[in-house]
This record gives C-alpha cells, sequence and structure tokens, in this order.
C-alpha cells in the first residue's frame, strides 16, 4: 500500500505567496510565453521539495486556489527545470535563491560569460579604434602578408615621386616672332 504523504496548506500558502513575490509573478498566469513557465517550474520545485508535495499534491493546491494545474504539466514542468536553469538568467537567480546545488555552476557561467563579454567588448573598441583611425591604416590591415613588400614598395615610390615632382620647375618663354619657318 503506498504511503501517503502530508504537506502541511499554509506553508504551501506562504511559499507560493513569496515565491510570487519575488520573481515578480502572478500565481494565475497560465501564459507560455516569455519567463512565466519556467517560473511556473521553479514554483513546482520549491512545493515539491520545501513542503515535501508531489505533482498530485500541488495540483490539489492549485485546485483549491480556483487554478487548474494538471498533474502531467506538473511532472513534466518538473522534468524542465534544469534546461530552464541552463537557459535563463532571471531563472537562475531566483532558483539560487531557494536551493545552493547549482550555485558554483552559476558562478562558473557568470564568470565565463564576463570573460567573454571583456574579450568581446575589447574587439569592439579595436574595431571602432580602426574607424577612427584613417582609411589607409585600414586598407593596409586588409593585405595579405605575402603581398605586404609590394605594397610598400609601390606606396615607398609613390612617396619618393613628391619629393622630384615639387622640385620640377618649368619655365615658358614668349617670343615676339613666329618660329614658322625654322627648321633645326
Amino acid at each position: 500500500m503506498l504511503e501517503r504523504r502530508n504537506y502541511d496548506k499554509t506553508f504551501a500558502d506562504e511559499l507560493a505567496k513569496d515565491f510570487c513575490q519575488i520573481a515578480r509573478i502572478n500565481l494565475k498566469d497560465g501564459s507560455r510565453y516569455g519567463d512565466a513557465p519556467a517560473f511556473r517550474a521553479l514554483l513546482y520545485k520549491v512545493l515539491n521539495e520545501l513542503n515535501d508535495m508531489n505533482d498530485r499534491m500541488i495540483s490539489e493546491w492549485f485546485k483549491e486556489q480556483k487554478i487548474v494545474r494538471n498533474r502531467s504539466s506538473i511532472f513534466h514542468a518538473l522534468k524542465k527545470v534544469g534546461t530552464y536553469y541552463n537557459s535563463s538568467r532571471p531563472f537562475r537567480v531566483v532558483y539560487d535563491i531557494y536551493f545552493n546545488d547549482r550555485r558554483e555552476e552559476n558562478i562558473k557561467r557568470e564568470r565565463i560569460r564576463l570573460e567573454k563579454l571583456k574579450a568581446r567588448t575589447k574587439n569592439i573598441k579595436q574595431i571602432v579604434s580602426r574607424v577612427d583611425s584613417d582609411r589607409l591604416n585600414m586598407l593596409i590591415d586588409t593585405v595579405p602578408e605575402e603581398r605586404r613588400e609590394e605594397v610598400f614598395n609601390v606606396v615607398n615610390l609613390r612617396i619618393k615621386s613628391w619629393s622630384w615632382k615639387s622640385k620640377d620647375q618649368c619655365e615658358i618663354i614668349e617670343s615676339s616672332t613666329s618660329m614658322d619657318g625654322m627648321h633645326w
């Protein structure tokens, strides 16, 4: 014969009230979008583990609140808690308030996320500084390593040509007579 577990109804009421305040959810919200399903699953876990309620008891407790939550939905939601924990930062924050079993995992995940964010920010700053620099620097950065010497020689010749072009002078002499019949 199955042993019938008992739970504390007033403690379940308190847990649900506190949970709704912490997670900022409405107990009657049946939405399938956003964080609502994840937080409902977490509420089921809180009731299950902190008040020793199984899916049937949780369903009955909701029925007393005039809210329909069937046992199979509760059972499947409890199975998804790990997935929600991995995919939702707000969920992790509330989960870690109630349970300690994944806190170290969350701290490691946050460190990795912050390191990636710092690296990404550094890359973006480098790109922005390159965009702010002149176009020639950006163009030269795109030249493959094996072609850089060739580009250097071409640019060097161009710079040298400026020095002799600027020294080149012409003198125009105007004559008062025509030079039509003159041959050399």
